[in-house]
């Protein structure tokens, strides 16, 4: 990862903070978003964001829900359109080539955490088509054990029905978030990929359980 220049870096900062910003006022707007458990983000240090995924807006979403600045994956084939390749680039999104592994992004990703900044993952791989929790892969754990990241949990209910299939424009739905409490890296490194693959599971299922409860109060 490139060291920007001082004005590149403010540049880039202003810029995510306008986009936050914007993202914000449109989510007020358009959709009726809540979230619980924002302090529950450590003010500095690595932190790798592990979120259930339910629609493409998620990491506009989380994104909000937040004033740290985030880091973000990307598929390498969002890159490629002209306009959002230049906008994601801008936010300093990290590429996930699949179909060579990946490592060029987890390389990155390592980078990212061991300068001590907070990166966002969707852990289950793919979107949710019905907005239920999918199986967790573990591609993450080399990752945060290398980086002695600590692991935020965090789950949506009801981002999957904003843009539903076929609809060209958001649709207006209460979405909840909730953000669950850190995993420290002494909770995690010694155990094997299975336990760290179970402990997070547990701990996005809770969240998921708190916002799906949390909604249905909302939206009677």
């Amino acid at each position: 990862m490139t060291n920007p220049s001082w004005l590149t870096r403010t540049s880039r900062i202003a810029y995510y903070r306008f986009v936050r910003g914007t993202s914000r006022v449109l989510s007020i707007l358009l959709i009726n978003f809540r979230v619980e458990g924002q302090e529950n983000m450590p003010p500095d240090g690595a932190v790798l964001i592990l979120c259930n995924h339910q629609s493409s807006i998620d990491p506009v979403l989380v994104g909000i829900s937040f004033d740290r600045r985030l880091d973000y994956m990307a598929k390498k084939s969002l890159f490629d359109n002209k306009v959002f390749g230049f906008l994601i680039r801008a936010l300093d999104a990290i590429p996930i080539d699949r179909d060579k592994g990946g490592l060029a992004g987890l390389r990155a990703m390592l980078e990212r955490l061991k300068a001590g900044r907070a990166v966002l993952i969707f852990p289950e791989g793919t979107r949710s088509k019905n907005g239920e929790l999918l199986p967790i892969k573990g591609g993450f754990i080399p990752v945060a054990k290398r980086s002695k990241a600590t692991l935020l949990p965090m789950a949506f209910v009801g981002a999957n029905e904003v843009i539903e299939s076929g609809k060209l424009f958001p649709q207006r739905r209460t979405v909840v978030a909730v953000v669950g409490k850190p995993i420290q890296a002494a909770d995690y490194c010694e155990l094997s990929d299975e336990g760290i693959i179970e402990l997070a599971s547990l701990a996005i299922s809770r969240c998921h359980e708190k916002a799906s409860a949390l909604r249905s109060v909302a939206v009677r």
